[in-house]
């Protein structure tokens, strides 16, 4: 998956399915490119990664917290299933976001 996939899918639907099998929906609020600096070892390949930042009901907000950051299924209808790494985090507003890290 690009970031020029996901940047379009802003404000869609996303299905999750955790180790445990619950379902849940999060929706894609924000796609933030991270680019390599300068300092970056010369073996690494040169490619910007990207965040996909998720809100999600509190069900799997405590899942999320209860277990740590964990690798779940998601399923899109248009860009299909994959497995990514995810993570529950609270910002300092105290209100709670899901992010998975590509590339």
């Amino acid at each position: 998956v690009e970031h020029t996939d996901m940047a379009v899918m802003k404000r869609e639907i996303f299905h999750v399915y955790t180790k445990d099998r619950a379902s849940f929906k999060m929706r894609l609020v924000r796609v933030d490119i991270s680019e390599l600096g300068d300092d970056a070892p010369d073996n690494l390949l040169r490619q910007n990664g990207f965040s996909a930042v998720f809100v999600a009901p509190p069900a799997l907000m405590e899942a999320l917290f209860l277990d740590g950051q964990q690798t779940v299924s998601i399923f899109h209808p248009e860009l299909g299933q994959a497995e990514i790494y995810i993570g529950a985090f609270q910002r300092q507003d105290g209100r709670y976001f899901i992010e998975a890290i590509f590339g």
